[in-house]
C-alpha cells in the first residue's frame, strides 16, 4: 500500500520527481526519466497494467538534399524507439 498525504500538483517534472523521491506522492513518469531512480531501487513502478505504448513522430522536410546530422538523427531515434 502507498500512503498518501496532502495533494500536489506540478508542472515540472523535476519537482514531481523529487516528491515521489521524498515519499510524498505518487508520480507519472516516463521511464527514462526514472530509469536510474528504478534501477537503484529508490522507486518502484506501479500500475504497469495499464501503461499504454506511445508513438513518436518526427518530422522532417523530404528530399534529396537531407542534411546528413538530420538522417543521423532520424536514423538514431528509428533505432532506439522501434
Amino acid at each position: 500500500a502507498v500512503r498518501v498525504q496532502g495533494r500536489r500538483s506540478s508542472n515540472d517534472g523535476e519537482l514531481v520527481r523529487a516528491w515521489a523521491l521524498a515519499g510524498l506522492g505518487v508520480a507519472y513518469k516516463s521511464f527514462w526519466d526514472v530509469e536510474a531512480d528504478l534501477a537503484a531501487g529508490r522507486l518502484e513502478p506501479a500500475l504497469t497494467a495499464f501503461v499504454q505504448p506511445v508513438s513518436l513522430s518526427v518530422v522532417y522536410p523530404s528530399g534529396r538534399h537531407l542534411p546528413r546530422r538530420v538522417r543521423c538523427l532520424v536514423d538514431h531515434l528509428i533505432a532506439s524507439f522501434a
